[in-house]
């Protein structure tokens, strides 16, 4: 049994020897030839088949009725429409609120530089007047004590 089947094998191996791929390379252009071979040793890495422009499908398509495609893109015409309502809404809520924003801004700006120039001239104040009793003066404080 054993050599039926060994003899069966080695019948196998030399048929597929035998036949080149010179028969099949007679019915396959170049191109799909190396895609084949590819194919055959990885998978992933086929080349893309590119489609003929200008081929003529198997079937053509039935054509619809205008009325039917009027009303396709007339809808489609609606849903755009009210989509550019909702962007232009949108776009107005953004310039409202960057105007908001750039009012705040100026605001903010405007009170700092009140707050530093009132800054300013208290600091000239006590400068002058020599009443300056702030955290200056406590830092000598604890250079005249003595340790323990």
């Amino acid at each position: 049994m054993e050599a039926a089947q060994q003899k069966y094998k080695q019948d196998q191996i030399k048929e597929a020897l035998y036949q080149s791929d010179s028969e099949a390379m007679s019915e396959v252009d170049e191109n799909e030839w190396e895609n084949q071979q590819i194919a055959k040793a990885q998978p992933n890495l086929v080349k893309p088949v590119k489609r003929d422009p200008h081929a003529i499908p198997d079937e053509i398509p039935p054509v619809q009725p205008y009325p039917t495609v009027m009303a396709r893109l007339r809808g489609q015409l609606e849903a755009m429409k009210s989509r550019r309502a909702e962007l232009q809404e949108m776009v107005m809520q953004l310039d409202q609120e960057s105007q908001e924003l750039q009012d705040r801004a100026e605001a903010v700006q405007e009170k700092l530089t009140k707050a530093g120039e009132e800054y300013d001239l208290l600091r000239e104040e006590f400068k002058a007047t020599g009443k300056n009793r702030g955290l200056d003066e406590v830092g000598d404080f604890g250079t005249s004590m003595k340790p323990a």
